[in-house]
């Protein structure tokens, strides 16, 4: 599935501009040193506005400059981030290890949502072998999953498809902050700086993989809901054109038995 295009260059940004602060924060900028800048600040000479007035239109300068390059990096940064977080987050996470293993779905307090979208999607499987217009022969479960997402954004209304790439993009958003997470915890325990964070970053860890797996589910349940009722629409509208098909023939039929019956009586009573 895929969002539209600002959402998905806000998510990069985002998620790229957390993935550089972790990395100056592994790599030597330290929450200390901020915590001393500012303790020290107040005993720092004041410097008169006449020296700073100079300066001003330097540092305008500098922002102006280094702005664009921070936004350059931070989607560069997101976008690898993203690559990643598809394969390690998605692929092998969600897919291979929560929809497969029930104990990792209690462990996010989720079991009972995935039991519900696993009976929705074989409810519109079932749905689907039997369509007359919509029958696949011989796909595969992803094939007919991807089939679901086509007829949700080919039928479904403009809101019901902004509240599904709503959750589907803060799915995209969470799984990216949870593979920067991870980052952070592997250097926190690796080169054991700010070891206090760790406790933090694993509750926080929690939290970003439990919206990742019920963002990502809750968007393709409301995509089976909506196909469910399409599909059963559908094969409603097939049903009442055949019988509208049908009622004409019936109708000329009944009219023919009514002009044949009475003459047939005729001929009887002349005999």
């Amino acid at each position: 599935m895929q969002v539209n295009d600002l959402t998905r260059t806000l998510n990069h940004i985002l998620i790229g501009s957390l993935t550089l602060c972790a990395i100056l924060f592994l790599f030597g900028v330290r929450i200390e040193t901020f915590i001393i800048y500012v303790y020290l600040l107040p005993q720092v000479q004041i410097l008169e506005p006449k020296d700073i007035t100079p300066l001003a239109p330097l540092a305008a300068a500098l922002l102006l400059a280094l702005t664009p390059i921070f936004l350059s990096i931070s989607f560069l940064l997101g976008i690898a981030v993203e690559g990643f977080a598809d394969l390690l987050i998605q692929e092998l996470f969600i897919y291979r290890v929560v929809y497969k293993f029930p104990r990792v779905q209690q462990f996010f307090f989720l079991r009972n949502s995935y039991l519900l979208t696993a009976q929705l999607k074989a409810h519109y499987q079932e749905q689907l072998s039997k369509s007359e217009k919509y029958h696949l022969p011989e796909t595969t479960a992803e094939e007919r999953r991807t089939f679901s997402a086509s007829l949700f954004f080919q039928f479904a209304s403009q809101d019901q498809i902004k509240w599904t790439l709503y959750n589907y993009s803060v799915y995209l958003l969470s799984a990216g902050f949870s593979l920067v997470t991870i980052l952070l915890i592997a250097g926190v325990l690796v080169d054991g700086i700010a070891s206090y964070w760790i406790i933090p970053l694993i509750i926080s860890l929690y939290a970003l993989l439990f919206v990742a797996a019920d963002r990502e589910r809750y968007s393709y349940e409301s995509i089976y809901r909506f196909c469910i009722l399409h599909l059963a629409k559908n094969e409603q509208n097939i049903h009442m054109h055949d019988t509208a098909k049908n009622e004409p023939a019936l109708a000329d039929a009944s009219t023919h038995a009514k002009l044949v019956i009475p003459s047939d009586r005729t001929q009887i009573s002349k005999k």
